[in-house]
């Protein structure tokens, strides 16, 4: 599943580990997650950078079952 994400978001697999492995960290539900702002996203995810990240071409690919 890391590799097929990795290669439909042109993001490495270390990347995809490293999102994932801060998600089951967080101890919040997918719901909460995906009801989040980007900001808030980049700051848990990604951490306090000088670049601004939008989730949204992200979120066009969501599927129900994730």
């Amino acid at each position: 599943e890391i590799k097929e994400i990795s290669s439909a978001f042109y993001l490495s697999r270390n990347t995809v580990r490293k999102y994932v492995r801060a998600f089951q960290e967080s101890g919040l539900s997918l719901e909460k997650v995906l009801g989040m702002s980007d900001e808030h996203l980049y700051g848990m995810f990604v951490g306090a950078k000088s670049r601004t990240v939008s989730y949204t071409h992200l979120r066009a690919h969501e599927t129900p079952e994730h």
